[in-house]
């Protein structure tokens, strides 16, 4: 008996180790996974090389452009006049060889600082293409005539030959096939750059025009091309509005929800609820498909927490998002609920605003022609008079209404506020305590600080508004900035001087060991000990954040181009 229990839990074990491989082996690779970045392209003299993430050069500024499909692997594509002159590894050695030719993916539909497939290549063979891992090994073989992105799925291959249609994983693994002629694109949704759970919409042409269908994330095709129109709804729901005959409804999966009976479908996000046209009648249902609003009123409108509906008597109607009959919102306009806390924010019918409390009570009898919810239990309020001013959710004033512009520095609880007429500046923390107060002040926002240029040189402040210092936040530097006489220089940890205060304005020292130095609204860079390594010679706006320098060039950033650096 024991040892049968002891063959028992040997196959047990066995069967798990073949699961885990088989997923693995199979798992959905559609995630997009976060790349480190040991490699940069960088420019000079109206050419590309290539530095490491030391800054050290690997390939000189030789090429009207160079593309790094992935810069956590050494691989380099050398352009000269729009075409791929070569494929270099970081010891500027030509790689793949043995291959006739070699090509990166462009990504299709989709914005990100790497517009590549981070992990597969295209290889061509006897005219033929197929997929190649950043390694070198081939993932499939060269039988396909064209191999692109698949459009809004990054991690996802659309490849082609004259029989069918593929869609195939980063790992070369089939997960779709269709007949040649049809057209897929990715339905658009994701979540958080994680694509596993994005379906896939369907097209071809036939007898009746252009038709659609719709396969499921798992590569299983639950719609037959019969549809007029697909659309997902951008949720995690699997919900489809579908249009068959001219006509709307709504599926899940393969389940009808809403039958194909309505001339006009919306999906309303901010309320879950699907707004429907059936002839000249609108009405309302939800995701179950209820009626909410019946389909009967000249006109129905989202109004934040409740439903306004015009009858055929041109009467206005409010409906709760229950489907009841209320005269509770008779005198709003609309009734948001307020981003960080449980209240709402409500406009009323003269179109002035009002706090409410949960049981959409006002909580002041005080009207304003404008309010914001920025943090927990803090308010941006703008009076009659057009000045604008903060509350809590007691109405009470942390600060007074009397500037023209205020805001929340983003990522922070440092609320920022100006006089237009005077160029005063001031600075709040959200318990309305002034922390700085003059004119012309430029914020710079770090990842963990503000500092801000005054009169004193500079104020360091933490993200939650507490006063901090240089010297505490760069308290691991060699050299440290110190302003005197109004410029800037560097001292050491002792006080000692280490580049006299001569400069308009600097750079701490980075995690890359550089930083920099202004004069004449140009910029040069020193190391972490204080050494000039370049001039100041770069015009740079900095009127965001501090350049960041790394070794003799800065970063800069081009919307096609992503991130680089400049020499």
């Amino acid at each position: 008996m024991k040892n049968i229990f002891k063959i028992l839990i040997v196959v047990v074990i066995i069967i798990a180790i073949a699961v885990f491989i088989y997923f693995m082996l199979n798992k959905n690779s559609s995630t997009v996974e976060p790349i480190e970045y040991n490699y940069y392209k960088y420019y000079s003299n109206e050419k590309f090389g290539v530095i490491d993430k030391s800054g050290n050069v690997l390939i000189e500024a030789n090429y009207q452009d160079i593309i790094i499909p992935n810069p956590t692997y050494p691989i380099f594509f050398l352009l000269e006049n729009s075409e791929i002159k070569s494929v270099v590894n970081d010891k500027n050695e030509q790689i793949f060889t043995e291959l006739e030719k070699v090509s990166p993916i462009p990504v299709t539909g989709l914005i990100g600082d790497i517009p590549y497939e981070k992990h597969v290549l295209i290889y061509e063979e006897n005219g033929k293409q197929g997929l190649l891992n950043l390694e070198g090994k081939k993932l499939t073989k060269a039988n396909f005539d064209s191999i692109e992105s698949l459009p809004y799925k990054e991690g996802e291959l659309l490849c082609k030959n004259s029989e069918n249609v593929f869609v195939l994983q980063q790992n070369g693994k089939e997960k779709i096939k269709l007949d040649s002629g049809i057209e897929i694109v990715a339905d658009g949704y994701y979540l958080e750059n994680n694509f596993e759970k994005t379906g896939y919409i369907i097209s071809d042409e036939t007898s009746n025009g252009m038709m659609y269908g719709y396969i499921n994330y798992n590569g299983k095709q639950i719609l037959d091309l019969e549809f007029d129109k697909i659309e997902r709804v951008l949720n995690d729901k699997d919900y489809l509005i579908v249009m068959k005959n001219g006509q709307y409804g709504l599926y899940q999966n393969d389940n009808v929800i809403i039958n194909c009976n309505y001339q006009d479908m919306k999906y309303e996000d901010s309320i879950n609820m699907y707004f429907v046209r059936r002839g000249n009648s609108y009405g309302v249902l939800n995701e179950n498909g209820d009626i909410i609003v019946p389909v009967e009123y000249q006109n129905v409108e989202n109004k934040g927490i409740f439903i306004e509906a015009v009858n055929n008597d041109n009467q206005i109607e409010h409906f709760n998002l229950n489907g009841e009959k209320t005269n509770q919102f008779d005198n709003y306009n609309s009734i948001t609920k307020s981003k960080y806390d449980n209240t709402y924010i409500g406009i009323l019918n003269d179109y002035s605003y009002q706090l409410l409390d949960s049981n959409y009570n006002a909580l002041t009898n005080e009207k304003y022609e404008y309010m914001e919810n920025i943090l927990s239990d803090i308010y941006i309020v703008r009076d009659m008079n057009g000045k604008y001013g903060v509350i809590n959710n007691s109405n009470q004033k942390l600060i007074n209404n009397n500037y023209d512009v205020i805001q929340l520095i983003n990522n922070t609880e440092i609320i920022q506020a100006m006089d237009v007429t005077t160029n005063m500046i001031s600075l709040f923390n959200k318990s309305g305590e002034k922390l700085l107060e003059e004119e012309d002040l430029l914020v710079i926002l770090s990842d963990n600080y503000i500092k801000v240029f005054c009169n004193e040189g500079a104020k360091y402040y933490t993200l939650d508004g507490r006063e901090t210092s240089n010297t505490e936040i760069y308290s691991n530097n060699n050299i440290i900035g110190f302003y005197e006489n109004g410029k800037w220089g560097f001292k050491d940890k002792s006080g000692n001087i280490v580049i006299e205060a001569q400069y308009d304005r600097i750079a701490e020292i980075n995690g890359n060991g550089y930083g920099g130095i202004k004069l004449n609204d140009l910029w040069g860079i020193i190391d972490r000990d204080g050494n000039i390594i370049v001039e100041p010679k770069f015009y740079i706006d900095d009127n965001i954040s501090d350049p960041e320098f790394l070794n003799r060039f800065y970063k800069n950033y081009y919307a096609s181009e992503g991130a680089f650096y400049v020499e």
